[in-house]
């Protein structure tokens, strides 16, 4: 009973995250069949959002790439440092964490407690938004021969 109990906290920040970060309750649609397709994917991605946070926090020293691809970090991380050159290694799931939620509007200071879901979730929309502009970008250079 104790050890079920011990798991509220986590459960209580999923239901936050579809509602304060995915606004599920502000969804509107027609029918309830398009309301639980649109709900059932945002499960998953608060699923995902709190996944990730979990494995910054106890995992610090993993290598991103345990949790992204190479063609999800690499393009946030060129971002994030304005175009500097990529590290030989893949860097940890912490470092990359901060990196998601500084794209989300997460701003690294002492006050500050660790990213949240909001910030976090922001951050992992503009990485998907780097990663296929980057893509794109490889495909057309191949095409123009460069």
């Amino acid at each position: 009973m104790i050890s079920a109990y011990s798991l509220r906290w986590n459960i209580e920040l999923y239901f936050k995250t579809l509602k304060s970060g995915l606004k599920i309750e502000k969804l509107k649609y027609e029918t309830l069949d398009r309301y639980l397709t649109a709900l059932s994917m945002l499960m998953i991605v608060a699923w995902r959002v709190e996944y990730l946070k979990g494995a910054a926090r106890h995992d610090p020293g993993a290598s991103c790439e345990r949790y992204f691809s190479p063609e999800e970090w690499q393009p946030a991380y060129l971002v994030h440092n304005d175009g500097g050159e990529l590290p030989s290694t893949p860097i940890t799931i912490s470092e990359f964490m901060l990196m998601i939620a500084e794209l989300g509007g997460w701003q690294r200071k002492k006050s500050q407690g660790p990213p949240g879901s909001t910030t976090v979730w922001r951050g992992l929309r503009r990485m998907e938004a780097y990663a296929d502009a980057f893509q794109a970008f490889k495909k057309a250079k191949s095409r123009c021969g460069g």
